[in-house]
């Protein structure tokens, strides 16, 4: 038979301090999965707000220019899982400026909110 030495492998120190660094490695990794969830929830969110609102403006836009009238809340139009309404506002003889208002989801702080209303304002010049 085969005698082990004491330097043929590792201590059991050695591998008490190995198996905490992986433990503490590991720890690290799953306390940010969360962060990371949320961040991807926030920016899912913000891109289905931003193709909303570019929808909106861009039937806006395609409205005959004398035909640009403002659509209150309680007659918004729904794309996606947002409201959108609108109010029109006269600047001039060639010029309207379109104040564009969407309700819906949010995660706000880390929290999943309700509904939260976002505003964008757009002018629209006569062709």
């Amino acid at each position: 038979m085969r005698r082990i030495r004491p330097e043929d492998g590792f201590s059991i120190i050695e591998l008490l301090v190995a198996l905490v660094i992986l433990s503490l490695g590991l720890l690290s990794m799953a306390a940010t999965t969360g962060y990371v969830a949320t961040q991807v929830r926030i920016a899912d969110l913000r891109t289905e707000r931003a193709a909303v609102l570019h929808t909106a403006i861009e039937g806006l836009r395609a409205t005959p220019y004398d035909n640009l009238t403002s659509v209150t809340e309680s007659n918004a139009t729904t794309i996606g899982s947002f409201r959108v309404w609108w109010t029109v506002t006269n600047l001039g003889a060639n010029l309207k400026a379109v104040t564009v208002m969407t309700r819906g989801p949010a995660n706000r702080a880390g929290a999943q909110s309700a509904a939260a209303v976002d505003t964008f304002v757009v002018t629209i010049a006569r062709p």
